[in-house]
């Protein structure tokens, strides 16, 4: 799953954002309105979902993903509204040299703006004792990378487009963000 499936499998909508089976295929800023009335109290939330490019795995030349990494730390000390930043990282690779310079952006951040790290495609190991194992060792080591770069609290959630794991968590954090 990529960031475009991740907006859709969030917003119950199949084709809101493009999704393409070879990663990069993002190449600017996407804006979604999200509005609507959530939760037992019923109060209206309206917010913007903003797809950007990859700088992982996308099939882009260096200099682009370079331009992509200096536009993404520009728009993050540079909007003042924004709330969460999610920050996907593929359960199949664990964190790529691309992420750690991700993760360098979080000392960057207002102190009102959430950090979050999505571990996607958790469905697509076989072997579940296999994938507890790899999940475990990811895990620990986004954590420390974390870490090294922040004293902030930056939750991991574990998500699959497929089964739809972890959709709900992404929008609670997505809620009491803009709450």
């Amino acid at each position: 799953m990529g960031k475009s499936s991740l907006i859709n499998m969030i917003s119950n909508r199949k084709g809101l954002a493009f999704t393409s089976k070879t990663p990069g295929k993002t190449s600017e800023f996407n804006y979604f309105d999200a509005s609507g009335i959530v939760g037992v109290d019923k109060q209206p939330h309206s917010f913007y979902l903003v797809d950007l490019p990859g700088v992982g795995f996308a099939r882009a030349s260096r200099e682009l993903r370079l331009s992509w990494t200096t536009l993404l730390s520009d728009y993050i000390q540079h909007r003042d509204t924004l709330r969460v930043v999610f920050h996907l990282v593929d359960s199949r690779h664990g964190l790529l040299d691309a992420d750690e310079e991700c993760l360098s952006l979080i000392p960057l951040l207002s102190p009102t703006t959430k950090y979050v790290i999505v571990l996607t495609k958790v469905d697509k190991q076989k072997n579940l004792e296999k994938l507890n194992n790899k999940l475990e060792s990811i895990i620990d080591r986004i954590y420390r990378a974390v870490a090294k770069m922040t004293s902030r609290v930056v939750p991991i959630i574990l998500t699959s487009s497929d089964t739809r794991l972890g959709g709900t968590s992404v929008l609670c954090e997505i809620i009491e963000a803009v709450h």
